[in-house]
């Protein structure tokens, strides 16, 4: 299914760059430690990589209007490439907040605010989804408080690769579930951080728009911020980051 990669994008919680051996080269980075904030830069990172099992990181720094690019370690083990600017990283679930930016602008663009009942969004044999006599508003979903799982009952990530298993779960797998109608508390008394929550909101976002989710985000996002580097798909890397994982 053409949203699959949505819900693995919006559910994810992902590291990256992981590996069982510490194995950042200590000679191989891009710093050049001429200014006295490339030396303050290097004495933190020098700190920060005893303490990791990474492969390679890249550090970002916008100050005083500029913006500092640092590349420690590789892309992938043993390939001797130091990550850039233009290095994917997979950004987990920071994803869930361009979730929430794009839900609200569409709410907006409806003239509908969050706390808009989701039961309209959903296809029409999903049953509002209701706990305590409270019905699942977009608020809920989006600030962790509908009552709904960390993940679905009928997705486990323990019994296959994670990265798989996030993918091959498709929105018809999450509507199956959303069927049961089960929630954990009622909406808006307590807070449980739910992937399931927001891989809802992102349904949604595909289904108001009538195009895959990560292409919403490019266009609602990514675009008007500049960034345009972060997919949902990387077709050209094979679907996979440049950074090696675990």
């Amino acid at each position: 299914m053409k949203n699959n990669a949505m819900l693995f994008a919006v559910m994810a919680a992902g590291l990256m760059a992981c590996s069982k051996d510490p194995a950042v080269p200590a000679n191989l980075s891009n710093n050049p430690l001429i200014s006295t904030f490339d030396k303050e830069v290097d004495v933190v990172v020098q700190k920060f990589l005893p303490k990791v099992n990474t492969v390679g990181l890249a550090v970002g720094i916008w100050k005083d209007g500029e913006s500092h690019v640092y590349g420690y370690g590789e892309v992938q083990k043993g390939s001797g490439i130091i990550p850039d600017a233009h290095t994917f990283f997979e950004i987990g679930s920071i994803t869930k907040t361009f979730t929430a930016a794009a839900t609200v602008q569409m709410l907006q663009e409806k003239g509908l605010g969050v706390d808009q009942p989701i039961r309209s969004f959903l296809p029409s044999d999903i049953a509002p989804l209701t706990k305590g006599g409270v019905e699942i508003a977009f608020k809920h979903l989006l600030n962790h408080s509908s009552g709904l799982p960390y993940f679905p009952s009928n997705f486990n990530l323990l019994l296959a690769n994670p990265a798989k298993a996030f993918r091959n779960y498709s929105e018809n797998d999450m509507y199956e579930f959303l069927k049961k109608g089960k929630l954990n508390a009622t909406p808006g008394t307590s807070y449980e951080y739910s992937n399931t929550a927001l891989g809802v909101a992102g349904l949604i976002l595909a289904r108001a728009y009538q195009q895959p989710y990560g292409e919403v985000i490019q266009q609602k996002v990514c675009g008007p911020l500049g960034l345009y580097e972060t997919k949902a798909v990387l077709e050209r890397f094979g679907e996979k980051p440049d950074v090696e994982r675990a």
